[in-house]
């Protein structure tokens, strides 16, 4: 068993804190959750085996969905909510949680991105595939070329959950192939992983085909 399952199973739960910050179409909102929920199934490991079924059997997210609290919500409003909720939170051991250091958000333009596509997970070619912001706790600092923010498509949650809970920091995470950097100014050298040549997890580039075959889905 990897050490990833052995940490895992010291709370039996992964999950992200996911904050809606636009209310403005309860139509797209339940088109996102139907999405999720399908999209998100499809990045686990296959249920044939031990670890596939607790994978989503231990999937349960952290969902903030008040519109008197977070309808168009700032980061600085998020970041200081989520302060407050990993403060009043117990997880267990002295880990550094992902769900800890780092939150997911669906606002207005997640929405927008997934309005028009077919709701049913399938193979085919979208122009952008179902995704969430993914946000640092901390702030970047100024003139710093990290963001502190990225682009996470629902079929990777529990990948970037795993390499998250490895690395123990949003920082660590690879950004050779994220939407933080153009591709034509940032050589292969300068992220913020050095790839760990025994850990065969995808890069965030990756086809959904190539997600389905890693995880033998």
């Amino acid at each position: 068993m990897s050490d990833f399952w052995l940490t895992l199973r010291l709370k039996k739960r992964w999950g992200f804190v996911i904050y809606r910050t636009d209310y403005s179409s309860e139509a797209d909102w339940n088109k996102f959750l139907t999405m999720y929920e399908a999209f998100s199934n499809h990045g686990l490991p296959s249920s044939n085996f031990e670890d596939g079924r607790d994978a989503k059997s231990w999937k349960h997210m952290y969902w903030q969905n008040d519109k008197s609290q977070f309808d168009n919500a700032t980061l600085a409003q998020l970041r200081q909510h989520f302060r407050e909720w990993v403060a009043s939170q117990t997880f267990g051991g002295q880990l550094e949680w992902p769900e800890s250091y780092m939150f997911m958000v669906v606002d207005k333009e997640v929405l927008d991105n997934i309005r028009p596509q077919k709701l049913e997970w399938d193979y085919s070619v979208r122009d952008e595939e179902p995704y969430l912001k993914a946000i640092d706790r901390d702030c970047p600092h100024e003139n710093e070329d990290y963001p502190g923010w990225m682009k996470v498509p629902l079929v990777y949650l529990y990948h970037v959950y795993r390499k998250a809970l490895k690395l123990g920091s949003m920082r660590g995470l690879c950004l050779r192939e994220s939407d933080w950097f153009e591709s034509e100014t940032v050589s292969d050298e300068e992220t913020y992983l050095e790839e760990d040549e025994s850990d065969t997890s995808l890069g965030w580039g990756a086809s959904s085909e190539a997600v389905e075959t890693a995880y033998g889905i």
